[in-house]
């Protein structure tokens, strides 16, 4: 049997916001209904001794988590993307591994390129706004 998923269309403001998310301003317009935010992000792989954990809130969030993986190309965790999901259902907790989404070697190489394989653990918490009262 076929799943189906709702279709939603986006709010051509929340989509052009989400690609300009670089500073509590802009993350306001784009999330105007989250109050606060707590990501944390670990990263594991090539190019790490260990792990690299990172916490993020609403004045340092970006769209997209930088992979340290130096071999990377275009690589890293988009999270402005699953921030949008969470608020159009209204979530407020999500967690997930992922891996890299890049390529390692030089946007320039002829030959086949290889995936990145380093991983990031996150986890978001959000708490939005309380609804307005007539």
């Amino acid at each position: 049997m076929r799943q189906s998923f709702p279709i939603i269309i986006l709010p051509a403001k929340s989509l052009n916001s989400l690609f300009i998310m670089r500073d509590k301003k802009t993350f306001t317009i784009a999330f105007p209904t989250i109050s606060d935010l707590d990501v944390t992000v670990t990263e594991s792989g090539k190019g790490l001794s260990k792990y690299i954990k990172s916490t993020f809130t609403q004045a340092t969030i970006t769209k997209t988590i930088k992979c340290s993986n130096p071999a990377c190309y275009k690589g890293g965790l988009n999270i402005a993307m699953k921030l949008w999901e969470m608020v159009t259902t209204q979530s407020t907790h999500f967690e997930a591994i992922v891996k890299c989404n890049g390529l390692e070697g030089t946007p320039l190489s002829k030959r086949k390129r290889n995936p990145c394989l380093n991983e990031f653990n996150y986890t978001i918490d959000l708490k939005y706004n309380a609804p307005e009262s007539n």
